[in-house]
This record gives C-alpha cells, structure tokens and sequence, in this order.
C-alpha cells in the first residue's frame, strides 16, 4: 500500500526514508508516534485530492456512481472547537419536515395511493403540496420520481390448519390437545431381537410397530396364539398414533379380550410371520 501511494500518486516519500524509520521505530516512541502523524496527515490529503478530483493520476467517479459526502477537515468546519456531528458543525438539510396531524382514514388512503403509484407516502404529500401550490400561482418544481423498490419477504410455507383443539383455554401441549395420541407398551428381550433383526437400519421399533398395527389393521389379520416362551418385559418400545386411528386400536384390543400392550405384542408377532 505505502508503494502504491508513492509510485502511483507520490502522495507519500521516498520509500527509503520511510523504510529506514520504520526499521527504527521500535527503539523510540517519538519516532514511531511522529512517523504515525505524519502518514495520518498525508494520506487525508491524500483523500482531499481525490475526492476533490484535483489528482489527475487519482481515478474519479463515473457517471451514474454514487459520490461519497465530501471530507471536510476541523478547520474547515463552522465551529473547529467542536465535534463534527454538533449541530452547528451538520451540514444545511437539503428537506425539512413540516409536522402535520391527520385522521387515521386519511393516511390509510394516502399509504394506499402511494402503493398504487409505486412511491413513498412522503413523496406522495410532496407532490400533493407541489399541485396545491402550482393551483395557487406558485413556481415550484420537484425532482424525478424515485420508484421505491420493495423486496418482498419469501413467503413461509403455511401449515395444515388444525381443528378446533378441544380445550382452547389450556395450553396447546397438554394431552388432551395434542394432535395425536402417545402410548408406551414392553416386549421382551427374544421378540425385541427379532424386531432389530427384521427393520434394518432405516427403521427404529416404533417406526417398525407404527408399519406392523397399520398393516393389521389394513389387512385384518389374525392374532397368532399367546406366546408360551416366558421373558421378562425389560424393552420399552413409545408409540404415537393420530388421535382418530387409536381408538380403532383400542376397539381391536377389547374385541379380542386383551390389554393394548399384550395386542400389540401379538401383532408384531403377526408382522414377523408375514415378513
């Protein structure tokens, strides 16, 4: 960079000198805080110039290019005692504002004339004025209309509209307002082995159950008989349903004189003979 400002725009000195107090400036702290004003200075000069476009060899703007504020430097301000931002130190405002107080249905139409048009609401009532005035003998021009581009937000996907949940005063977790029904049943440690061996890797067992009671179901198939083999029911297996299909399982389970759990322990046991 310090190159490029010597050789391009020889807005800085010669390399070497400034190499060689470079190379010396950790043995003191004046030369390193001096060799930091001097470069500090001359790169804002450096700034002045191109800004300004009095380098030749400094590239200006094209047209069309938005221009940067001009720099301007303490002494050039109205006030240099005080900071930039202080009121006295701001720049003119090329627009003021009027206060102005209207009906709420009156800026409801004004924002929707100002959406048809395709400009602001504050373009809009400048424009308005601008008529007012022009009616009235007044000379008054306004500059070309800025279209003011809306991006409009990608749209969410909206989700299923639920029912009606049947108690809308309590919260929507709670179970008598969920969307579907959960229930735990235990196999044992035999028909659970047989269960991996036969859903692989791409299902888990409640996965697997949820497939076996909905083919049942589907096919009305026939309970096998009680499994003789004793084993202790050590495998808890969670279960979800849609709140309309399970009392349809629940009905099955009565029907046949069992618990849910022992019925589903016999329907899995039906999905492995079929499979």
């Amino acid at each position: 960079m310090l190159g490029t400002l010597w050789v391009d725009h020889q807005v800085l000195p010669e390399p070497e000198w400034l190499y060689e107090g470079l190379a010396h400036a950790s043995d003191s702290d004046f030369e390193a805080s001096s060799i930091a004003l001097f470069l500090r200075e001359e790169c804002r000069q450096f700034l002045i110039l191109r800004r300004d476009g009095q380098n030749p060899d400094i590239p200006t703007l094209a047209d069309g290019e938005k221009k940067q504020r001009r720099y301007r430097r303490r002494q050039d301000l109205p006030d240099p005692e005080k900071p930039a931002w202080a009121t006295v130190n701001r720049n003119p405002p090329k627009k003021v504002q009027i206060p102005c107080r209207v009906a709420p249905e009156i800026r409801a139409l004004v924002g929707n004339a100002a959406d048809d048009e395709g400009i602001s609401q504050a373009r809009w009532l400048e424009e308005a004025i601008a008529e007012k005035l022009k009616s009235q003998g007044y000379d008054v021009s306004l500059e070309e209309r800025k279209e003011v581009v809306k991006e409009q937000p990608a749209k969410k996907p909206k989700r299923t509209q639920r029912r009606a949940i049947p108690l809308p005063d309590a919260s929507p977790g709670i179970a008598a307002n969920r969307a579907d029904k959960a229930t735990t049943f235990r196999m044992g440690e035999s028909l659970a082995a047989q269960i991996d061996k036969a859903r692989g890797e791409e299902l888990d067992r409640s996965a697997w159950m949820n497939r076996a009671i909905q083919s049942f179901m589907k096919d009305r198939g026939k309970l096998p008989k009680p499994d003789n083999v004793r084993d202790t029911m050590s495998e808890p297996v969670s279960l979800r349903f849609d709140k309309d299909f399970f009392p349809k399982v629940e009905a099955a389970a009565s029907a046949a004189g069992l618990t849910n759990s022992e019925w589903f322990r016999r329907v899995a046991r039906w999905y492995l003979e079929q499979n």
